[in-house]
């Protein structure tokens, strides 16, 4: 190196560090040093130097520049310093004409400093700026000359407050702090059209006026893009950078290209966002700074918001994790990529950053299940029927609007008849062989493929196969089918139809199966929004869109809201459907439901059997739907504290009913077998509890196939009843299968898997293993509450089952803590009376014992009403 490149070379650091705050300015030397301690003791020495007030001087007061007044530069009145750089000062002006006053950012070469390569990069700002015309750039007013030379120019004066901090103190919400990124990002994709990196993107670059528009500033280490014919437009990047929001290859001192921004805005996201940087450096020393910059995967911004993780879930995490990619070529290959996934958030639509894989899925699919029933064939024989009619009509133009309203209709048909022959979920149209409905879904994909010509009809089928695969226990696959479906619907009907919101209600229940919450009540907030600007006077679209809302809102932590929900679905059927008694009926079941799972079970009680009389007004004694009612009005009954014989007498009732009106094999049988034999279970009678599950895991086998996600429910319920029975390596080995089964239908990461933790939690400590056990359950709880929320009523329910845990290892402490814990969360969602504040109530109570605290104990018994 000569020494004028070390000269130079110097002078950039040096400049570089005042850039820093001056807690970080050595750790960020030592990082741009990169290892030359040589390097480094002269920075520094002329670091200290410049401290002592001997080289740079300080930006206190006017410019000194030779030959000028100490208030003027060319026609512009100092005010006040703003702030310096590395390289210049900025300073408010105003620039008086006859009968205008203008008010200017000022931005000069510092006096002092004379080294003529850092005097070329002031000039190329300078012309960088000049090219810079957009709402979303502080702009170039003027630009001069001193007398002695030294160049300066003005720029619109930003008068406002950093990105970040007015995100925080307006409190915004998440779609807003969106909007404010566009703004951001619709810059930036400018400035890069025009050939121009900006590569120091950071809140304080970022300024947000009382108007709510951010505008960029600070194009000093800019550079413009020179592109390489052998290869994408890159610039050597400078050692002038934030490290917060610096990209891997700018600490690496690599070539940067319009990448390293899309990085930088990804910082921005992050913090926006979750109110938090991806990674915290300011104590890590610089080895370690760069190791986590260009090395450590940051957490999902979900994982690190306090109070908004849930919303961000899904498709927020994805997209600011791909711009936060390491290598720039796995990024947003530009900065209007993002902006457009960010758009496509906003509007409800799928990001491009979730990769479809639905033609491998299906093919896959297909492949394995080539054989198919004669009763398959024959209803894929009217499938195609429909499918080639809509074809052949559609081809004919001189009738082509009678034609294309005759096709939708019976495509209309051909979408019930398959929902309702393989919409396996709803145990009403169960078919006992499972292969059938399989094989008739993976021919129907091949045959929706061949309507691509007509875009809307394909969409209904689409949407009406995913809905079979959900009864399949194929989530993926009804995401992919139902997103696709939707998308075609709103190409072709516009974001304002109907069909749209029938897709979106779709997604939004296999996004809640797939424990994408967040994104399931952001569909049906919107498919409410639809039907309440586009059909107002449909009064069953809109009770439809409101009980699934009421059925999301326990998951995302909110039993008031399930209530309301369910209060004001059963009030609009009363008010559009007053003589509509089995409509009624069912909305009062539901409100009745989520009264008893907050532990009103009186009124809930009551409810249950007004529906009850309702439905054998309505559909007779000996219908299956009032049997189903009785089963629920059992569930009720049971839960109570001081629960009658009336209970088991319901189920046994029950049960008969549906076996005289269904048969033995109908999987509307699970229900009543599976209450009755819980029930028996806390009676002690095991062996006829058993026999009851192994009969419900018999008919999901049957009837669903043995990949199906219900089997493995069935699977579990047997393994505390086999516990009890000391049969425990039976007891494991089913716990373990049924994780085998969930893993492959629903994946890692989802409520049920905590749910199996919780059962092999439970196996363990039944077993004496209360390390273990407590383990696991940490385990679960962890899960649920990156799914929920730390209040979620299920982490009560969790830090109830682990207090006696707790309490086995002797850590009396713990317990009391974790248990008094626990009743504070179910207190914010149950009643006094639910069974879950009770058992927590005598757990509590049983550690108060053990404590030698007996007034504490008594007390706790009485809360639990015994």
């Amino acid at each position: 190196m000569t020494s004028a490149m070390r000269w130079e070379r110097e002078q950039e650091l040096l400049h570089g560090a005042l850039e820093q705050e001056p807690p970080a300015r050595e750790a960020w030397l030592r990082a741009a040093v990169a290892g030359d301690e040589a390097l480094l003791a002269d920075v520094t020495s002329l670091l200290a130097a410049h401290q002592a007030g001997g080289l740079l001087g300080e930006v206190a007061g006017p410019p000194r520049l030779y030959g000028l007044a100490a208030d003027h530069v060319g026609p512009y009145r100092i005010l006040r310093p703003l702030g310096a750089g590395g390289m210049g000062a900025v300073f408010l002006a105003e620039r008086t004409t006859s009968d205008v006053t203008q008010v200017v950012a000022l931005k000069l070469l510092r006096a002092d400093y004379a080294a003529p390569q850092l005097m070329e990069r002031f000039i190329a700002e300078r012309r960088i700026l000049a090219r810079l015309e957009h709402p979303g750039i502080a702009r170039l007013i003027d630009a001069g000359q001193a007398p002695d030379g030294e160049p300066y120019f003005a720029m619109e004066f930003v008068e406002g407050t950093d990105l970040i901090t007015w995100a925080r103190q307006r409190r915004l919400r998440i779609d807003e702090r969106l909007r404010l990124m566009l703004a951001v990002c619709r810059a930036v994709e400018y400035a890069h059209r025009q050939l121009v990196v900006h590569r120091d993107l950071k809140p304080s670059n970022i300024l947000v006026g009382d108007d709510g528009r951010p505008r960029l500033l600070d194009f000093g280490i800019a550079k413009l893009l020179e592109p390489d014919p052998g290869g994408p437009a890159a610039t050597r990047t400078l050692h002038w950078l934030t490290p917060d929001y610096a990209s891997p290859e700018q600490v690496r001192g690599e070539p940067v290209g319009t990448a390293s921004d899309v990085y930088s805005l990804g910082v921005l996201l992050y913090e926006l966002l979750a109110d938090r940087r991806p990674f915290e450096l300011d104590q890590l020393s610089p080895a370690a700074m760069e190791q986590v910059i260009c090395h450590v995967v940051p957490l999902r911004p979900s994982e690190r918001a306090e109070s908004s993780g849930r919303l961000l879930r899904g498709d927020l995490d994805t997209i600011v994790m791909k711009a936060l990619a390491k290598e720039p070529e796995r990024r947003y290959d530009s900065v209007q990529a993002l902006d457009e996934d960010l758009r496509r958030y906003l509007d409800s639509e799928p990001v491009r950053a979730r990769p479809d894989t639905l033609v491998y899925r299906t093919t896959m699919f297909v492949r394995r299940h080539r054989a198919a029933a004669l009763g398959a064939l024959l209803v894929l024989a009217s499938l195609v029927g429909g499918l080639v009619a809509v074809r052949r009509q559609a081809q004919e133009a001189e009738r082509a609007r009678d034609r294309a309203e005759e096709a939708l209709q019976s495509s209309q048909q051909v979408s019930a008849f398959l929902v309702d022959m393989f919409q396996t979920s709803d145990a009403r149209n169960a078919l006992a062989d499972s292969a059938a409905p399989r094989a008739i879904a993976h021919r129907g994909v091949e045959r929706a493929e061949a309507l691509a010509a007509q875009p809307i009809v394909q969409a209904r089928i689409l949407d009406a196969l995913g809905l079979v695969y959900i009864g399949l226990g194929q989530y993926d696959t009804a995401h992919a089918l139902i997103a696709r479906g939707l998308d075609q619907r709103r190409t072709g009907l516009g974001p304002r139809d109907m069909d749209v919101a029938e897709s979106l209600r779709h997604l939004a229940r296999v996004e809640r199966i797939r424990s994408h919450y967040s994104d399931a009540e952001v569909a049906l907030r919107e498919a409410l929004t639809i039907q309440q600007e586009v059909a107002r006077n449909d009064p069953a679209a809109e009770i439809a869109i409101v009980e699934d809302l009421a059925f999301l809102s326990p998951y995302l932590g909110s039993e008031d809201e399930s209530e309301r929900y369910r209060r004001q679905a059963l009030d609009l059927t009363r008010r559009y459907y007053p003589d509509d008694a089995a409509r009624i009926a069912e909305r009062t079941i539901q409100l009745a439901l989520i009264l008893g799972r907050r532990g009103e079970y009186a009124e809930a009680a009551r409810l249950m059997r007004e529906a009850i009389a309702a439905r054998r007004s309505a559909l007779g004694a000996g219908a299956w739907q009032t049997a189903q009612a009785m089963v629920q009005l059992g569930d009720i009954l049971h839960d109570m504290p001081a629960p009658t014989a009336e209970a088991e007498s319901l189920y046994r009732q029950a049960l008969r009913i549906t076996r005289a009106a269904l048969g033995d094999t109908h999987l509307e049988l699970v229900h009543g077998l599976g209450s009755l034999a819980e029930l028996l279970r806390d009676d002690g009678r095991y062996a006829e509890a058993e026999r009851l599950i192994r009969e419900t895991l018999d008919l999901r086998r049957r009837t669903l196939g043995g990949d199906n996600p219900a089997v493995a429910e069935s699977m579990e319920r047997l393994v505390p009843l086999l516990a009890n029975e000391g049969r425990f390596t039976e007891a494991e080995q089913l716990a373990r299968d049924s994780r085998a089964l969930w893993l492959r239908t629903v994946g890692p990461e989802h409520t049920t898997i905590a749910g199996n933790i919780v059962t092999l939690a439970l196996l363990r400590d039944a077993e004496g293993h209360t390390v273990q056990a407590e383990s696991l359950m940490r385990q679960a709880i962890a899960m649920r509450t990156r799914l929920f929320s730390p209040g979620h009523v299920l982490i009560g329910v969790h830090l109830s089952v682990l207090g006696p845990i707790l309490a086995r290892e002797g850590r009396l402490a713990d317990a009391e803590s974790t248990l008094v814990k626990a009743l504070a969360i179910l207190r914010a969602h149950q009643r006094p009376t639910h069974s879950d504040v009770r058992h927590t109530h005598e757990r509590l109570a049983a550690v108060y014992a053990a404590m030698g605290r007996a007034e504490d104990a008594r007390r706790q018994q009485v809360l639990a009403g015994n």
